[in-house]
């Protein structure tokens, strides 16, 4: 039997359906680990901001710039909009994505810099979002290095996002009000479609 062109796009949509179904029956789990390491740790925001700061010097760091931003901690991006002299309100509307920890039933929202793809003050879309360079990053160098997002400061070396994820979600936990207050409204999680399943195949299976 000859291999055609249409049985690769199966193959890839399933594959990434399959892919897919796996990490949701993944997150729940883990959103509920990083609530708990919260609690239990008593792991606080002052914890989290006393951690060595990487300099955005070197290909692995900047591999992260041109791949995806990091998430900010609640009463970072403030930070950064008092950096470009903007209005925290207007920082979010031009400058800022609510991205999410995908917990199947109580998804956890946070805030990042959007990509060059994105549009300001929008939940980020699903999947397409991944591969594409921080809207910050230019020419080779971050344009709020000094108030850049707790996960780019503290940028691992190991191929991994070392845990930063679980902590940050931890973090946000908390301040979900704040996030439906940048918008206007409580946040939702893009539902998935065939051209996104689709495109996170064709990524390789990036994920959030």
């Amino acid at each position: 039997m000859t291999w055609e062109p249409w049985m690769t796009r199966c193959a890839l949509l399933f594959g990434g359906m399959a892919w897919w179904m796996l990490i949701g029956y993944g997150l729940r789990d883990l959103v509920v680990e990083a609530r708990e390491r919260a609690t239990q740790t008593g792991e606080t925001m002052a914890d989290l901001l006393t951690q060595e700061r990487t300099a955005c010097a070197c290909d692995a760091c900047r591999a992260g710039c041109e791949r995806i931003p990091g998430w900010f901690l609640p009463g970072e991006m403030e930070q950064a909009a008092a950096l470009l002299g903007l209005d925290p309100a207007e920082f979010f509307r031009r400058h800022v994505t609510v991205d999410y920890w995908a917990d199947v039933e109580r998804p956890v929202f946070v805030l990042r810099p959007r990509v060059v793809t994105e549009n300001g003050g929008a939940v980020a879309p699903f999947a397409s979002s991944f591969g594409q360079p921080c809207g910050f990053y230019v020419g080779g160098r971050c344009a709020i290095h000094a108030a850049k997002p707790y996960e780019c400061a503290v940028a691992h070396h190991d191929g991994i996002d070392g845990g930063t994820h679980e902590a940050v979600t931890g973090a946000w936990a908390g301040h979900q009000d704040a996030v439906a207050s940048w918008m206007g409204r409580a946040p939702d999680v893009p539902i998935m479609n065939m051209l996104d399943l689709l495109s996170a195949g064709l990524r390789g299976g990036d994920a959030p």
